[in-house]
């Protein structure tokens, strides 16, 4: 198929915005108070109210860990943080002591052009170990085209900076041809 315009073979990339923490600490309180008032009320619309409660919470959890980094690395003390998320202090001790921020940098490879690596998307996330981040990044960034993509993931400690030598390079070959 011949086309004048150039085709690109890859989707745009997601913008990765940051973690809204005060949101997430005004739901977990709205939630908890919607459940305390239907707490009173009779067992069916108690289990109905937590259930609801519960629910919206799990779209939210997933998210704690990186709040919890990120209110670290802007210096908010673990008591306070411990306070707004409802859990103990040394949760947030431990958490902040286990997870880091690592800035990565995915490269395509560029077979259509000059057959080098092309930088494709930059971001930062937080992880136990940088090691997990390669596969979300590809298949996120990627999308339907991850399983036909050359791809290298840079991954460095985001305090450290690029200038710093990188705490992981891995290159995910293509596991099929490109169409």
């Amino acid at each position: 198929m011949s086309t004048d315009t150039p085709h690109e073979p890859y989707p745009p990339a997601a913008s990765a915005g940051p973690v809204p923490g005060p949101e997430v600490a005004a739901a977990i309180r709205i939630l908890l108070s919607y459940v305390e008032e239907h707490e009173a009320a009779d067992p069916r619309t108690a289990l109905a109210a937590a259930g609801r409660a519960r629910r919206a919470w799990k779209r939210w959890e997933p998210r704690v860990i990186e709040l919890i980094v990120t209110n670290r690395e802007a210096k908010v003390p673990a008591s306070t943080i411990a306070d707004e998320l409802g859990v103990s202090e040394s949760y947030v001790y431990r958490i902040a002591r286990e997870y880091s921020r690592y800035t990565w940098r995915l490269d395509v490879l560029d077979v259509g052009h000059d057959g080098g690596w092309r930088e494709y998307q930059r971001g930062d996330d937080v992880a136990e170990d940088p090691a997990h981040l390669v596969e979300p990044v590809v298949v996120e960034a990627l999308g339907d085209t991850a399983e036909a993509t050359t791809a290298r993931v840079t991954i460095w400690r985001a305090n450290d900076g690029e200038r710093a030598d990188p705490v992981l390079t891995q290159e995910c070959p293509a596991l099929s041809a490109p169409e």
